[in-house]
């Protein structure tokens, strides 16, 4: 078992807070509480900095460049989710591929939100919700900014697909938008 692997396990069982790095896409943490981990991919219950839940994150482990645990913003990040009662739903995601991962949030959210943030210099992120896929290929009925609220089919190669998130108040607003849209 590799260091990491141990680590991640012990802050699991103990539902530690960390921030995970991932240097070559951002210079910001993901922040939170692991939720499920394999080999290939890494489940974060997301937390902001005043300990509210935003929602979930699934990436891939060798996009870690470094983990922080303990500590005083974390440990301050840990008293406000005391604090506001703060609650995760468990969501089972399946981590055995990407393919898995998108199946399995799909259901569990009615939404996808995903990120390719290797393909451009700056990250892009489409929220939707999967309509059809291949081993390679996905299409998405893509959901609109809040400005813009629009639907379009987008086909992402999966390959390039760099994180999967969902539940988070933002992705959720959008997420209400469209439904919204769809019915007029």
């Amino acid at each position: 078992m590799s260091l990491l692997s141990k680590k991640f396990r012990e802050y699991k069982l103990s539902q530690e807070i960390v921030d995970i790095y991932r240097d070559r896409f951002d210079d910001e943490s993901i922040t939170g509480i692991i939720a499920d981990f394999n080999t290939e991919f890494i489940q974060i219950n997301c937390l902001s900095e005043k300990g509210d839940n935003e929602g979930i994150s699934v990436f891939y482990i060798e996009d870690i460049t470094r983990v922080r645990a303990k500590g005083n913003i974390r440990d301050s990040i840990k008293t406000l989710v005391q604090h506001n009662s703060t609650q995760f739903k468990s969501y089972k995601i399946n981590l055995k591929s990407i393919h898995t991962i998108l199946n399995s949030v799909q259901e569990n959210f009615g939404y996808v939100s995903i990120s390719t943030e290797e393909i451009i210099s700056d990250s892009e992120c489409f929220i939707g919700s999967i309509k059809d896929e291949d081993k390679d290929w996905i299409l998405l009925d893509s959901f609109g900014t809040m400005s813009n609220r629009d639907i379009k089919q987008l086909i992402l190669k999966k390959d390039d697909i760099t994180c999967v998130d969902a539940g988070g108040k933002y992705e959720d607003s959008i997420n209400y938008l469209a439904k919204l849209n769809r019915k007029i």
